[in-house]
């Protein structure tokens, strides 16, 4: 009986100390890019094409019907005849977290920490302009069994092919939740 009732004390403490953690970014991680590719959603003939990005999880997701969400953060889409990036609130009406800024730097090493001020993220679609670079808020996730957050990443647009309806990017995503740094500390 006093084993259980230690025992009952010592998991919660391990279990918290653990969840703060992912909050704390004590993950290690690199901010070495990956390069990666997305179709437009604004066409039917790409529509089994992954079409949208999931910076919790860095993979290219399909997305499968007009206000499909809830896996992914943001999309390739074409509005004036020029491609977008938009955020999954602005294609499907959700209330997602997810959001882009428009950053004032061109080269992706200089991107060091995503805004504080929440008003330079935007949940309108943006106009990708290539070599600009992009700071995403994605939706937000599980960071630890007990929490959920969401990772900042950033993105250089590289190249737009208008007749492929295809957006290639450079990414780099902080994987810890909530930390707004986007290089990794240097302890």
């Amino acid at each position: 009986m006093r084993h259980c009732r230690t025992l009952a004390l010592v998991i919660p403490a391990v279990l918290t100390m653990a969840a703060c953690g992912d909050d704390f970014g004590i993950v290690d991680w690199t901010a070495v890019p990956d390069t990666t590719l997305i179709y437009s959603a604004s066409r039917a003939d790409l529509l089994r094409m992954p079409a949208a990005f999931d910076f919790i999880n860095l993979v290219r997701v399909e997305i499968e019907s007009e206000g499909a969400g809830g896996n992914w953060d943001v999309a390739l889409i074409e509005q004036d005849g020029a491609f977008h990036l938009a955020p999954e609130a602005f294609v499907t009406g959700s209330d997602s977290r997810a959001a882009i800024a428009t950053s004032d730097v061109t080269q992706l090493e200089d991107v060091r920490e995503a805004p504080s001020d929440t008003a330079r993220f935007t949940r309108s679609a943006v106009p990708i302009r290539i070599g600009d670079v992009y700071v995403v808020r994605s939706r937000r996730g599980t960071c630890f069994t007990f929490n959920v957050g969401v990772r900042y990443a950033k993105l250089k647009a590289l190249e737009v092919d208008p007749e492929a309806g295809t957006f290639r990017f450079e990414v780099v995503r902080n994987p810890n939740c909530n930390n707004r740094a986007l290089i990794p500390s240097e302890d």
